[in-house]
């Protein structure tokens, strides 16, 4: 794999930097990989489960480097939902730090606080024919998410296409903000190693007062956002922030209202940092396109044009390509980084390709006169929400069963819950529908409705619930 001979390419140069300041170089971390690696059969099947550290940094190498199957699972993740992971993929190792679950898994080696854990599921993985390397949930969660299936191709041609477009050097220091298990926060680690950049590991939020000091002791010269965190960012008053040596911030995994965005551009442009809107998904290993700074003010809200090795076509329901300006229809993406497909078990492990390079988003979009693409909604029931996919007929179950009659629909990131009840306005609000449902209640927006709006068909009119 390219990723890691360029690696071993770097040597000396720093890779890591920590929390307090320690730095870790190439060579460290590819000694690091190796004492583990040795340990990993070939056909394995692997759970990585932690967060931004050396430690999972050098686990990730060293799957990288073996034919194994590497799941990324979160941190946080609780232990029903690991269990049922376990059930359904059978893991032959499991790399974790030290919790309180417990497992009929022997450990076999340790490294500083994280655990290597064998267990006696036998190798399932029979033929590898189209490099599967890695499983990432959609939505960065648990045992309900779906897992991408991606190869090393995937991430060589994605990795290097982002190095182009953001201009990485050797001497760039991107301060980690995103949990690795996450795919736009894996793709910035990604980049970094392959440029022989360094990374700063934190896990830390944007609000603490630690994390800038971090950031300013570290020289970091860059970080990645999602839309909530920009949010905040605008909250703070980025003229009365201290950037320290930040040069540009990248921001993906959803949409910003207009007015915000463009309040975040203007700002960060009077310290002259430039933002990097992105769109991407999981399935394309994630980035498809990226909108030029120079073009943020004049093409506010676009996500640009595609990467280098990609392209962009958008269809009407028929199927039918769209080649007039300002008509939407969904749009599709083609090119190298299109995942393989997806993992729901064990047995589609050793699937095909289904995919092919060609991505159906589900997302509605057009294309102005100037050839950059806007996206406008969803083809299908998802909403994006603090950078995690979220399917609304989820959350009208969990509300249903809570005895709450409702229907949902999305305008943007914000979820509208439409309640048809007797219940009074004063005990049913967005704060109470955020401890349901777990989404935080600034984005939630509670209506109350006399009747379910229906098509003259029976199903449901979303549209009009919007009105």
């Amino acid at each position: 794999m390219k990723l890691l001979d360029k690696i071993k390419k770097h040597n000396n140069r720093v890779a890591l930097i920590d929390k307090n300041l320690s730095k870790t170089t190439y060579s460290q971390l590819l000694n690091y990989s190796l004492s583990l690696q040795k340990f990993l059969g070939k056909s394995s099947v692997v759970f990585l489960i932690g967060k931004n550290d050396l430690e999972w940094i050098v686990f990730y190498l060293a799957a990288l480097d073996k034919k194994v199957i590497l799941f990324l699972i979160e941190e946080k993740i609780n232990k029903k939902d690991l269990n049922k992971l376990i059930h359904l993929y059978k893991p032959n190792f499991i790399f974790k730090p030290k919790f309180n679950y417990n497992f009929d898994f022997k450990e076999i080696y340790k490294f500083n606080n994280y655990h290597l854990l064998k267990s006696s599921f036998k190798e399932i993985v029979k033929k590898n024919t189209s490099n599967l390397c890695l499983l990432i949930g959609t939505s960065g969660s648990t045992g309900n998410s779906k897992y991408v299936k991606i190869s090393k191709e995937n991430i060589e041609s994605n990795t290097i296409d982002i190095i182009k477009y953001l201009k990485i050097k050797k001497r760039d220091r991107i301060i980690t903000t995103l949990p690795p298990h996450y795919s736009y926060g894996l793709s910035l680690i990604n980049t970094h190693l392959f440029q022989g950049g360094s990374i700063v590991l934190n896990n830390m939020s944007i609000i603490e007062k630690n994390f800038w000091q971090i950031l300013k002791k570290s020289r970091a010269s860059t970080f990645g956002a999602v839309p909530f965190q920009l949010e905040i960012l605008d909250k703070m008053k980025i003229p009365k922030i201290n950037f320290g040596n930040v040069k540009y911030v990248t921001h993906a995994g959803g949409s910003l209202t207009n007015s915000t965005l463009m309040n975040v551009i203007k700002n960060l442009k009077t310290k002259k940092i430039k933002l990097f809107s992105m769109y991407g998904q999981t399935e394309a290993s994630p980035r498809m396109s990226y909108l030029d700074p120079k073009f943020n003010l004049k093409k506010t809200g676009s996500i640009g044009k595609t990467i280098n090795s990609g392209k962009f076509k958008i269809i009407d329901n028929k199927g039918r390509e769209i080649t007039q300006s300002n008509r939407k229809g969904e749009l599709i993406y083609l090119g190298k980084n299109v995942s393989l497909g997806y993992a729901y078990d064990s047995a589609s492990l050793n699937s095909e390709n289904s995919n092919k390079g060609r991505l159906n988003t589900g997302d509605i979009a057009y294309k102005d006169e100037d050839g950059f693409y806007y996206i406008t909604g969803r083809k299908n029931r998802f909403v994006k929400i603090f950078g995690k996919r979220i399917n609304l007929d989820d959350i009208e179950q969990k509300l249903n069963s809570a005895g709450i009659k409702n229907i949902c629909v999305n305008n943007k990131d914000i979820i509208y819950v439409c309640i048809v009840s007797h219940y009074s306005k004063k005990k049913i609000n967005n704060q109470f529908i955020s401890k349901i449902i777990n989404i935080h209640f600034s984005k939630i927006v509670v209506k109350f409705i006399n009747e379910i709006p229906k098509t003259s068909n029976g199903k449901v009119a979303y549209t009009k619930l919007l009105d």
